[in-house]
């Protein structure tokens, strides 16, 4: 079993100041083996899993707009409000149970099928009544945080350039290049007030 993407939707909660609903939805891509006579190979068949999960979690409150370099301003809605970014880790997930189903049943998806994942399996999925369903079950550690822009001031203290002697001899090159002296200005800013 791998993870193909998270899906992650970010929204504040009605009534609960600075706390957001964090709905992600895990779409796996989970390969079994599979038998048709005994004594035969397997053959493997991969096949989509998708778990929904949603987390509360506290988030602060904000009330700026913040504008980025990497994002077309004249786009609307591409302003970044004052909503924290939610961020899912997942490790590797651990199969831990698969089961065939037997009999008829009907499949419907608990969500829309992303295209991109789509076109991993080939096109869409047909949806409606299947001979045999595989249920798995899927072990998943997961660490999900918010994250907010936040201004941090750091103290800082004056550069200083050290000073060494080369010694001077032939008019090599590299002797040459030795009695110049450092341009400090090209690679430092000014202090403040000069």
């Amino acid at each position: 079993a791998d993870i193909i993407t998270v899906c992650i939707k970010n929204e504040p909660m009605p009534f609960h100041k600075g706390f957001y609903t964090v709905e992600m939805t895990f779409y796996f891509e989970i390969s079994i083996d599979t038998y048709s006579a005994p004594n035969v190979r397997p053959e493997t068949v991969s096949g989509l899993g998708i778990y929904i999960k949603k987390a509360v979690l506290y988030g602060g409150e904000g009330s700026i707009k913040v504008f980025t370099s990497d994002i077309d301003q004249f786009i609307p809605n591409n302003i970044h409000h004052s909503l924290p970014k939610a961020v899912v880790m997942a490790a590797e997930p651990i199969p831990l149970d698969a089961k065939l189903l037997k009999g008829k049943s009907t499949v419907v998806p608990c969500c829309q099928i992303p295209d991109p994942i789509c076109k991993r399996f080939g096109g869409s999925f047909f949806m409606g009544e299947r001979i045999g369903t595989v249920t798995v079950t899927l072990g998943l550690f997961t660490i999900v945080h918010m994250e907010r822009y936040s201004q941090i001031t750091v103290p800082s203290c004056e550069y200083i350039i050290p000073e060494q002697d080369c010694p001077h001899g032939c008019d090599s090159p590299c002797e040459m290049f030795r009695k110049l002296d450092f341009p400090s200005e090209a690679f430092f800013p000014q202090k403040f007030g000069e």
